[in-house]
């Protein structure tokens, strides 16, 4: 687990831990990052770390890192992303050969390069390679592999010279952005952000803050066609920012900063039907604590796991982190 935090039952871990399964308690797994964790992507013995630090696993290492999961300390990796700025990471996609980056930097790569808010690197150097979005305006906040296409979303206005407000798609060879949604395509609302985003078939769900998507009411959350990128019918009716899209067959789960899904109050999570963007009625979980908001949602095979910042759910202790029952919350 990431995130902005010193201690982890009472043991010392900063920013990162590796928790057991079936107690929660954490492992001596312990790289102690300078600075919050924002993104975790596994694979293999390692586990590619980003967020706003500049010291993790004993190295400096700004932004992001590569962290060796069968050693405890000082267990950073000599791959190096090599941001110059003051630059995070927060969204990680790894594949065998490449590293998707999505954040706020401008030079990364080794030797370094101009990139604005997303790139991919070599797994092994950390060289970057020629896909290059060029999105501008503010960050890049999620990357989704979906096939052979990526799928950004975040705060952007324009990708290149064209167009593609808050979400874009590319080739995830060359970077070219798919001729997908035309020029014009909009998403307005406060603060105007993409922070999540979700598949099922050729459904692409997307959330974050926003009220309008093409001139059309949707209040931060709402499904585009992968394919063509045309907004679709399905609607569901957030009163507040949404952090965190999981989708677990036919169920879409979701966190943020809202109290009331359909008009129905439902307190930071809630569960919508993936196919009619109804209120799921019989999965509640009441969360209650000072600073109220949901920020990352997982699936482990058979509980959902929620982050963010609460101290009790449903009249039960549990601090910025809970295991639910997917059926019933």
């Amino acid at each position: 687990v990431g995130g902005d935090f010193s201690f982890v039952n009472g043991v010392g871990r900063a920013n990162i831990a590796s928790l057991f399964g079936t107690t929660g308690e954490p492992t001596s797994w312990n790289p102690n990052a300078g600075g919050a964790v924002h993104a975790i992507a596994l694979s293999g013995d390692t586990a590619f770390v980003g967020g706003s630090f500049n010291f993790v696993g004993g190295s400096t290492r700004r932004g992001v890192a590569a962290l060796l999961l069968s050693s405890d300390f000082n267990n950073a990796l000599a791959w190096d992303a090599g941001i110059t700025d003051q630059g995070w990471v927060s969204s990680i996609v790894v594949t065998p050969d490449i590293v998707y980056l999505g954040g706020d930097f401008t030079r990364i790569g080794n030797p370094n390069v101009w990139r604005y808010d997303a790139a991919a690197l070599d797994r092994t150097t950390g060289a970057a390679n020629a896909w290059d979005p060029s999105t501008y305006g503010w960050h890049v906040l999620t990357l989704a592999r979906l096939g052979s296409f990526m799928y950004i979303g975040g705060g952007f206005t324009d990708v290149g010279v064209r167009r593609h407000d808050k979400l874009a798609a590319f080739d995830m060879i060359s970077g070219k952005p798919l001729p997908w949604r035309g020029s014009g395509y909009s998403i307005l609302g406060t603060p105007e952000v993409v922070m999540t985003l979700a598949q099922k078939g050729d459904t692409l769900f997307l959330a974050g803050g926003f009220s309008q998507v093409d001139g059309v009411g949707r209040n931060n959350i709402a499904a585009v066609s992968k394919s063509t990128g045309e907004l679709l019918t399905w609607q569901a009716n957030v009163d507040g920012r949404v952090n965190s899209i999981l989708r677990v067959g036919n169920v879409l789960y979701i966190g943020g900063q809202f109290s009331t899904v359909n008009g129905v109050a439902r307190q930071r999570l809630a569960a919508l039907n993936a196919t009619t963007g109804s209120l799921i009625s019989a999965w509640q979980a009441n969360v209650v604590g000072n600073g109220l908001v949901i920020e990352d949602l997982h699936f482990d095979g058979t509980r959902i796991f929620a982050c963010g910042s609460f101290s009790s759910v449903n009249g039960i202790p549990r601090q910025s982190l809970v295991a639910l029952d997917p059926g019933s919350g």
